[in-house]
């Protein structure tokens, strides 16, 4: 009966610590989310001004690699792409680079606490009727909600409840001899609706 708690216990201990985050670990990971964004948007063609602003749905996805630099600090590179269409003479497709930091804080056993911060540049492009503008700026992520919960030592499945997203972007076309020039803002937020969900293979 001592060797059979003995052993059990060893298991347990053996389970417990391929849950934790290790130092040292590299990840790769891919996700899904949908969310809902609002764009303000600015066309100028040297002769008028035009403002507007839109809300729609993104559907967004990516790709992201990851190295923790202690048991509770990640950092990583990601890319990833959304797009929308507001009307039926509106779409909007950006994709962004990043880079990330994130602090873990285990909750329960395998369940953490992962806030992360983004920063990096978008591009992609906009179709405002005929005209096409490519889009080129910059690009900040906030996740305040974010749960990552890692059953064994390889697999890990993340879910970001509530997330805020802003790409401050702006490009020029030439459209019917005229040069046009167009700057939008796009920001996009999730609370608890429409989570995004990320799995995630750690070697």
């Amino acid at each position: 009966m001592k060797k059979f708690v003995t052993l059990l216990a060893s298991v347990m201990l053996v389970s417990m610590s391929v849950k934790a985050q290790e130092q040292g670990k590299f990840y790769i990971g891919g996700y899904a989310g949908l969310s809902a964004s609002g764009a303000a948007m600015t066309l100028n063609d040297g002769y008028d001004t035009i403002g507007d602003a839109t809300v729609q749905a993104n559907l967004g996805y990516g790709i992201n690699i990851g190295y923790f630099l202690t048991d509770k600090v990640r950092i990583g590179f990601g890319y990833e792409k959304s797009g929308n269409q507001s009307d039926n003479t509106t779409k909007t497709i950006l994709g962004q680079f990043y880079g990330s930091f994130a602090y873990y804080k285990e909750i329960a056993n395998g369940l953490y606490y992962a806030p992360e911060f983004q920063i990096g540049f978008a591009n992609g492009d906009m179709q405002v009727d005929a005209a096409t503008f490519p889009l080129s700026g910059i690009y900040l992520g906030l996740s305040l909600l974010q749960l990552e919960f890692k059953p064994t030592e390889h697999f890990s499945t993340a879910i970001n409840l509530g997330y805020a997203t802003l790409a401050s972007v702006g490009g020029a076309t030439n459209y019917q001899g005229d040069s046009i020039g167009l700057s939008t803002a796009v920001f996009a937020a999730s609370l608890g609706v429409s989570p995004s969900v990320t799995f995630k293979y750690y070697f």
